[in-house]
């Protein structure tokens, strides 16, 4: 939680909020796995991250996509918001906003602090809920029966 204080003074507890793409491109989507050093360390994620001041939400999930994978992105259509205060794997309440978008072009190297593995995974192949950091798993499998059910 992000504690605040307001102009009269009193303080309050805020949530974060996440912004994420899930990039498809010829029947692949784009996941990296995340750097042992990070919270949910080690499992496959959607590239993301928290929300910088003075930036869209659009703005926000193409940054983390091109820091975390070295991609520019087109931002589609909006997929899903996520505000499950019981959110697994994280204990900061963030509401997570993300968005369906395809890959323009690779421009650079993913950011290894964050990130150890940049993968293009096969629609047919993702893998099982347990390997997946967050919501993400539910969030993919929401965009597979939308896209391709």
């Amino acid at each position: 939680m992000i504690e605040c204080t307001f102009e009269d003074g009193n303080k309050a507890g805020l949530r974060h909020v996440t912004v994420e793409a899930l990039v498809e491109d010829q029947g692949k989507i784009l996941i990296i796995r995340r750097s042992a050093r990070m919270e949910s360390g080690g499992l496959l994620a959607l590239p993301g991250g928290y929300l910088d001041r003075d930036e869209t939400t659009k703005q926000g999930a193409a940054r983390e996509t091109r820091e975390e994978t070295g991609y520019e992105i087109a931002i589609q259509e909006l997929l899903s918001i996520s505000d499950d205060p019981d959110r697994r794997g994280t204990d900061r309440q963030n509401v997570s906003i993300t968005y369906t978008a395809k890959p323009i072009s690779k421009v650079g190297e993913h950011d290894p602090h964050e990130v150890d593995e940049v993968l293009w995974v096969p629609i047919d192949q993702i893998p099982d809920a347990q390997e997946f950091a967050f919501d993400h798993y539910k969030v993919i499998q929401e965009y597979v029966q939308k896209h391709h059910g």
